[in-house]
């Protein structure tokens, strides 16, 4: 937004203001603003623009306010509002294995290479229950491609940041939607044991 579309979303909502401001939008609905003749001159305020309303969401001191674009994303980032509805909406829940009823908290992140690992563990499950009958079985070489397939993909995971380490590999997974609550504390659906959640990795 540049300056004359930040005083007119503060006319349009019934509080007109000077051209004497200093403002950065980020994130497309977010708002920084001082005004040196305004009712806060020491103050920079935070507002929400994508709403009717003219409602400062938060005030921070100028005096040590950072205006660089890193430190005002970080500010966004940490709202629970805007948490919330950034949030990709999925995690992995551990129904056996070494992690059992541990859950991880998806971030949309490395998304091809987590759905080829599902396909190859789903393929594994059911080789297992209608192929694999004797330890022969388990000697072959499409057995052996698949196991090693599963391997090389738990690793890349792993260094992927979405697994923690080798025991997520050791698990058997499945995908499921997670919701926040307003205190950003995730849940499942009731049908499984409350898990322990833990989050993907920033890479």
């Amino acid at each position: 937004m540049n300056k004359e579309q930040v005083r007119h979303w503060f006319g349009n909502r019934g509080y007109p203001i000077g051209t004497n401001f200093k403002h950065k939008c980020v994130k497309n609905d977010w708002l920084f603003i001082n005004q040196p003749k305004g009712e806060s001159p020491e103050q920079v305020e935070l507002y929400y623009l994508n709403t009717f309303y003219c409602e400062i969401y938060n005030e921070y001191a100028l005096k040590s306010f950072d205006w660089k674009e890193e430190s005002l994303n970080k500010i966004i980032e940490d709202i629970p509002e805007y948490k919330a509805e950034n949030q990709f909406g999925y995690c992995l829940y551990a129904h056996s294995g070494d992690c059992i009823h541990e859950a991880i908290i998806l971030n949309g992140k490395h998304i091809d290479v987590l759905e080829e690992y599902l396909r190859v563990e789903s393929e594994r499950t059911i080789q297992n229950a209608f192929h694999w009958k004797s330890g022969s079985d388990l000697a072959t070489e499409e057995a052996r491609s698949l196991f090693d397939k599963h391997h090389t993909l738990g690793n890349k995971l792993i260094d992927l940041g979405v697994f923690h380490h080798k025991w997520h590999k050791r698990s058997s997974w499945i995908l499921t939607e997670v919701e926040f609550d307003e205190d950003m504390k995730p849940s499942i659906s009731s049908q499984y044991k409350t898990p322990k959640f833990i989050y993907q990795k920033e890479t």
